[in-house]
């Protein structure tokens, strides 16, 4: 299996810390936000990566030269093409249609714990067209939220929200044109609609970096 990073945005609810800095790259208890997505995949068995990069690219570009037992496909966008356009350009020629392949959004930092076994079956052993990773929220956190019933995802209110860890069967992105923009939200509800949409709640450690203030105070900086 093959999982596929978005790392293409500005990154500007970061303010001043993405001025000169792709947000993929701000440091995290001696990491990069990119390395501990690479890292979480490894853990799961994936050796090989598509990383979109727009904002930055050539420093992400240069950072991934440091990895040598991993595969790297770099796609490059000279305009931002959303989440749903990155990914079908960025898996052009590069994923088969019937094949599955993992997303992961360097924003959320996932540690499965002693869970990792379980979730690289799930991961693993998936057949569907598309499974969406969720998590409850914090109290009082906002976020919007996804109704779970019967192991499938309908966007109403719920109990949990998006991690922005998804498996995607590639035939169900056949539709979206190739560098061009597209919310890949809007497949995901077309498959909620068509109950398509399968869930799974992550069976370990969530840490959103989504915005400034959340990650100035979970990076402990000063």
């Amino acid at each position: 299996m093959k999982c596929f990073i978005l790392a293409a945005g500005f990154g500007k609810r970061m303010g001043d810390l993405t001025a000169n800095l792709p947000k993929p790259l701000l440091p995290y208890k001696g990491k990069t936000l990119l390395d501990h997505s690479i890292d979480f995949a490894a853990e799961l068995g994936i050796t090989e990566f598509i990383v979109n990069t727009h904002y930055f690219a050539e420093k992400i570009h240069e950072h991934l030269k440091n990895y040598s037992k991993y595969k790297f496909h770099i796609s490059y966008e000279p305009e931002i093409l959303g989440t749903g356009g990155g990914i079908r350009t960025g898996i052009q020629s590069i994923i088969r249609d019937d094949e599955i392949f993992l997303t992961l959004n360097p924003d959320v930092l996932l540690n499965s714990n002693s869970h990792s076994q379980d979730l690289s079956d799930v991961i693993q052993n998936y057949s569907g067209d598309c499974m969406l990773f969720l998590y409850p929220p914090e109290s009082g956190a906002e976020y919007t939220t996804l109704d779970l019933q019967n192991e499938k995802v309908y966007f109403r209110t719920g109990e949990y929200f998006y991690i922005g860890m998804s498996l995607i069967r590639a035939s169900v992105l056949s539709e979206i044109p190739i560098h061009q923009f597209y919310d890949l939200a809007n497949t995901f509800r077309k498959l909620s609609q068509e109950n398509r949409l399968d869930g799974f709640v992550f069976p370990g450690e969530v840490i959103d970096l989504g915005d400034k203030e959340k990650y100035i105070k979970l990076a402990d900086l000063k």
